[in-house]
């Protein structure tokens, strides 16, 4: 699973947000929650029927930014255009989430977190499961316009940004929620917009890549106590246009600057306790596809860097514990990527906005589309 999607209007290739800058609450405001009481799980009016009435329409043309496995592996959730839940065997979607977030993260074994204008939701599996809904207004001294969100492996803490008054273009603080009281315990001020967010696996660590509010340029990366919010580390100069955390332990793979600080040409392996360097990766070959995101195995064993899925675009694998490149420019590796957690399977998408389901050697056992 990447790092937390950004909002739902994105340049394709890029990542750069193209905000509504519509007031909280706005009826015509993308990504607003309906009111729990008129949640798809209660008001058949809501959306299309996941319960049998009849078959399901996913469109999976445009833009796709997580994937992600259910806990069994035979379930494959998609985030994009919509939120979707797919029989990857069948190759028919069977579950859709709606209202489509504005932003939103796949999290572990089918935790799903969602970010509105007005509110953030946890659904757990299928779309009837809600299990938190939180962040009105007048629980969160009128902020809104929830964007970034991640959610500990075990469900229990959501972070999102949240804007003051609602309004995209005001100051963000980003706030780690305790799921089961709906409350915020903590706060955290930002220097700029949070592209990217991910708690550690353990979910004592929140991690995330910054950009500049004017969009000058990338502020870095940031580590922080999620308990306290304090500020522990943070990478600057060049570092962290792609990062991964390892699915155990306290590493981070992030991409890392050239000589004269001007953008990532290499990738490295860092202790989140200390900040240093443990393992170097190794170089990418010049003529190597460019590398749109970087993902730990589900074993941490490896690192896989993705590029933007087109025909001639492979992408390559590391061995996490020596640096090597165990294939180069070989396995049909792309962004967003997502893997089973037993590794027996992997999801891809493709430029042309193919869902690719591959084995454990990298070949394609079925297409979703």
């Amino acid at each position: 699973m990447a790092a937390a999607a950004t909002a739902a209007l994105v340049v394709a290739g890029g990542g750069a947000l193209a905000l509504t800058a519509l007031p909280l609450g706005s009826p015509g405001a993308s990504g607003t929650g309906a009111d729990p009481s008129a949640d798809p799980s209660t008001d058949p009016s809501a959306g299309p029927d996941s319960t049998g009435g009849g078959a399901l329409s996913v469109d999976l043309d445009g833009f796709t930014l997580d994937l992600g496995f259910s806990a069994d592996g035979e379930t494959l959730y998609v985030y994009g255009t919509e939120l979707s839940a797919w029989d990857w065997r069948e190759g028919v979607p069977v579950d859709v989430f709606e209202p489509t977030p504005l932003s939103g993260a796949i999290g572990h074994d089918g935790l799903i977190v969602a970010a509105y204008v007005d509110h953030i939701r946890v659904w757990d599996g299928d779309s009837e499961n809600i299990t938190a809904h939180f962040g009105s207004a007048h629980e969160n001294g009128d902020r809104g316009y929830y964007q970034t969100p991640a959610i500990t492996d075990d469900g229990t803490k959501v972070a999102a940004t949240a804007a003051e008054d609602g309004h995209p273009s005001n100051d963000h603080v980003l706030q780690v929620w305790d799921v089961a009281s709906e409350t915020p315990d903590v706060e955290i001020p930002l220097e700029g917009i949070l592209y990217a967010l991910e708690f550690s696996a353990d979910g004592s660590l929140l991690v995330g890549r910054e950009e500049a509010a004017d969009g000058s340029g990338p502020l870095g990366v940031s580590v922080w106590d999620a308990a306290t919010g304090e500020r522990l580390h943070t990478f600057t100069d060049g570092y962290g246009h792609q990062f991964a955390l390892a699915p155990e332990g306290r590493t981070m793979a992030v991409s890392a600057p050239d000589g004269d600080g001007e953008g990532p040409t290499g990738y490295e392996l860092i202790d989140l306790d200390t900040g240093e360097v443990t393992v170097p990766l190794a170089d990418l070959g010049e003529d190597h596809a460019s590398v749109m995101g970087i993902h730990f195995s589900a074993d941490g064993g490896r690192v896989y860097a993705v590029t933007g899925g087109g025909a001639t675009e492979p992408g390559s694998v590391w061995d996490a514990e020596t640096g090597e490149l165990v294939v180069e420019s070989g396995p049909l590796l792309y962004e967003p990527l997502a893997e089973q957690d037993d590794g027996g399977h992997f999801a891809t998408m493709t430029s042309d906005s193919r869902i690719l389901v591959l084995d454990a050697d990298f070949g394609v056992v079925t297409e979703l589309h």
